[in-house]
């Protein structure tokens, strides 16, 4: 396997290099000068020659110790003596003794070069060798990021997890949306504070004014923060920092280690290596994925990054895709980033060094030596102490530690002024890890149903193992058992086992993909035909037929088909704007919350960010509201529900014709449906641009986005604001759009409107059926009654219902 000249085997652990290792433990003791025995005053030059000459042994050599440096997770720095010829093993076992930390395969020492580019120290390796003559100053960091926090074994391995996770936040490498930095944070407060106490903390966000929570926070984030902090009332620290954890995994770039690089094409690109495999990210987003299992080969030359990629079911050779990135250098960092996470979480042990031979080895010998994930929780399982206590600082008074190690190397501990606060409340028990060759409840497979842990995830052993069960059991009972630990596997698994897990369901009759309709037919035979597309332009085409069959589906197959082009990546899916992506994990977390709160407070996200969200977008989040029954749209009224299949109808419509029709009986629903049903009509005919929605005058645009201003203004101030500017819109707008603006005006209770008189009511009534009403005698019926009701009515209702009847172009008498 040539570095250079040829292709190097994918994934497989070889050497860098070796060096002969005979440094050994480092010295108890930091000084080891000796001298001889202390001669008396009275002893001569030449005694003291004459001894020199008859004694052969010489005083021991000098041995040279160097200060090390390490900047914790907590922002402290840990300092020690070391020998100068020690490996790497000494220095990260004495840090990781320092913070009585065990499980710690997932962390390590991380250095910066002369580029400024983030290495790993190599812990087989001398220490002096991989400095070159630098300050001997690291960093103790997460390295391989567990994707499930919850079986880490210990508080103390998810404390410190939790620590990097929050520097991860504040220096941008894991971006968040709004509400999940307001959830983060609460959970941060609530692990360092505990309990919110209005004695202790008062009544405003002075008490986390110190805190540090995102890149740029606001005064609106920390109130958000507050105010959720008070939800999480009676949880301890370790529960808090373990709903930390589990909703910090849901992120897009949870344990994503980005490298630069170019394309074929030379187009800028990041690519990501990760727990699941190989990820290509272009502008911020995501728009290729490899899993480790679809990777044969992994290789580079020169400043090339090849990877060999797994042929797909009807294909019948292999395909090779090359990235460049900056050097040499940077593409054999980005190779060995991709061998040590392989074999670390896809293998049961990693591959043993071979060894040297008489023949020159023109490849890399490099090859992860320490243990594997799996190893790594059958050893944890065997820790038999009790849980350590140690304490929890208030982290985020500090925000340093997410700058870079250059800007903090040499100021000393002056750069970390946080207080510390020791926390004395006991350690919850710990969560013992996943076997994968364990059921759940316990039992352990039979020898021939095991498999290798390092070929698929523990999810997708245990997803296999259900379905197992699925096929061979007896009664429909015990299939609804095993469907329901199907679904919820699926739920929690990678991306990446999402599609075959959807995959393997359809195939195997699980509910709800035992009954396919015609429609899911249909859709299953395009993402066949998108999945083996040969060219972008196939894939266009297939991805066209797919929107098309699903808008024209009912909401149950549509619900099933949107997360199977989710899993496969089809477009607009794999190019989603941040708002969706932000969107869809709202929604995800409302379906699995296991409250009512947890319900309506994922329902208000999602509310805020289709309100911020772009008019293509907002349609298809109203849609999976709607289809997922998010509040406002859980319980349909009969009208509302009538709405809905019009514009379900709308959408499909085939001709403007067509078209036309659907849209009469969307407004004729709508004039005569509830206020707030009024409101959720006009919304959803505004965002899938129903006419008159589909060319608004820039006066009823205007209007609109006002209108939408005086539903959210806070006070009664701003709120008085936003109607003098709506009735001063309305003034001058057009009498086709001053007709709208009066129904929008009255639907929402915007003054004069808001407090309406029986009368007035009556009349409301009347202009209802003149506007509905079929044929001249109808019309003018419901002229007579509205002239009779204007006559009786007070000063200040006569001038609305004047105002009216001209908006509506109803006849004076």
């Amino acid at each position: 396997m040539a570095e250079d000249q040829e292709n190097q085997k994918p994934l497989e652990n070889d050497a860098d290099e070796t060096f002969s290792d005979s440094s050994g433990s480092p010295e108890k003791h930091y000084h080891t000068n000796s001298s001889s025995p202390t001669k008396s005053k009275g002893d001569t030059l030449s005694s003291q020659k004459s001894d020199s000459k008859s004694s052969p042994r010489k005083s021991p050599k000098k041995v040279n110790m160097v200060l090390c440096r390490v900047l914790l997770l907590d922002g402290t720095n840990y300092e020690t003596d070391i020998n100068k010829n020690a490996d790497g093993v000494v220095l990260f076992d004495n840090v990781c003794k320092s913070l009585n930390l065990l499980e710690k395969d997932y962390f390590g020492l991380s250095n910066k070069d002369a580029a400024g580019y983030k290495y790993w120290i190599n812990n087989e390796k001398k220490i002096a060798k991989q400095t070159k003559g630098g300050p001997w100053v690291f960093n103790f960091e997460v390295k391989f990021y567990p994707p499930d926090p919850s079986q880490l074994h210990e508080d103390i391995t998810r404390y410190l997890l939790c620590l990097q996770i929050r520097v991860d936040v504040l220096n941008g490498k894991l971006p968040c949306s709004f509400v999940t930095h307001a959830l983060l944070g609460s959970y941060t407060i609530q692990s360092e504070l505990g309990d919110y106490d209005p004695k202790e903390h008062g009544h405003g966000i002075e008490y986390i004014q110190g805190f540090f929570f995102a890149p740029n926070q606001t005064q609106e984030l920390l109130e958000k923060i507050a105010e959720l902090h008070r939800t999480h009332k009676g949880q301890t620290p370790e529960e808090a920092e373990l709903h930390y954890l589990e909703n910090a995994k849901k992120l897009a770039m949870y344990g994503v280690d980005l490298h630069q690089a170019k394309d074929s094409e030379g187009v800028d690109i990041m690519l990501g290596v990760c727990a699941s495999g190989l990820l290509v990210y272009r502008d911020r987003l995501r728009i290729n994925r490899f899993p480790w299992p679809k990777i044969l080969k992994i290789s580079y030359k020169r400043n090339n990054f090849y990877i060999k990629v797994r042929p797909g079911e009807f294909e019948q050779f292999e395909s090779t895709v090359g990235f460049k990135l900056g050097n040499h250098k940077l593409a054999k960092r980005l190779w060995k980033t991709c061998v040590e996470h392989h074999t670390f979480f896809r293998l049961k042990e990693p591959e043993p060094t071979k060894n040297a031979t008489m023949f020159p080895r023109f490849g890399s010998r490099f090859r992860y030596t320490g243990r594997t994930q799996y190893q790594t929780r059958q050893t944890a399982a065997l820790i038999d102490r009790a849980p350590p206590n140690f304490e929890r600082s208030k982290r985020y008074s500090m925000p340093d530690r997410s700058r870079s190690m250059e800007d903090t190397r040499y100021k000393g501990d002056e750069r970390f002024p946080g207080e510390h606060r020791q926390d004395q409340r006991k350690v919850a028990t710990p969560l013992v890890g996943i076997d994968p060759t364990q059921k759940p409840d316990g039992r352990r497979l039979p020898e021939d149903h095991r498999r290798r842990p390092g070929e698929r995830s523990p999810e997708m052993e245990r997803f296999l193992e259900e379905l197992e069960g699925f096929k061979r059991a007896p009664s429909q009972h015990e299939k609804d058992s095993h469907t329901g630990a199907m679904h919820k596997i699926k739920d929690h698994a990678p991306q990446e086992d999402k599609a075959e897990m959807l995959d393997l369901m359809i195939a195997n009759g699980v509910p709800p993909y035992n009954n396919l309709s015609k429609d899911m037919e249909k859709f299953l035979k395009e993402l066949e035909g998108f999945r083996k597309a040969p060219n972008a332009k196939a894939k266009d085409q297939h991805t066209k037929a797919m929107h098309k069959i699903k808008d024209g589906a009912d909401h149950e197959d549509q619900d099933k088909m949107i997360e199977l082009m989710k899993a496969n990546g089809v477009p607009p899916y794999d190019h989603m704007s941040p708002d969706m992506e932000q969107f869809l994990d709202e929604l995800e977390g409302y379906k699995r919350a296991p409250t009512q709160e947890g319900k309506n407070y994922h329902a208000a996200g999602m509310g805020n960010i289709k309100n911020r969200a772009a008019a293509e977008d907002r349609a298809k989040m109203l849609d999976l509201m709607i289809a997922n029954g998010v509040p406002p749209y859980d319980k349909l009224s009969p009208d509302m529900e009538k709405f809905v299949h019009e514009l379900d109808a709308y959408k499909k419509a085939p001709n403007a014709k067509a078209k036309d029709g659907h849209t009469k009986n969307m407004h004729k629903i709508r004039d005569h449906a509830k206020p707030d049903d009024q409101e959720k009509m006009t919304e959803l005919m505004k965002a899938n641009r129903v006419p008159p929605y589909d060319k608004l005058s820039p006066d009823m645009e205007r209007f609109l986005d006002e209108l939408e201003d005086f539903k959210k203004a806070p006070t009664a101030e701003d709120k008085a604001r936003h109607v003098a500017a709506l009735h001063d819109i309305k003034n001058k707008a057009t009498p086709e759009d001053k007709a709208q603006m009066l129904d929008h005006m009255i639907a929402a209770g915007v003054p004069p409107y808001d407090n309406l008189s029986p009368q007035m009511e009556k009349f409301l009534k009347e202009l209802d059926g003149f506007k509905n009403a079929t044929n001249p005698k109808a019309k003018n019926q419901h002229t007579g009654e509205m002239h009779k009701l204007k006559d009786g009515a007070t000063p200040d209702d006569q001038d609305k219902m004047v105002e009216l009847m001209k908006a509506n172009g109803v006849p004076s008498i």
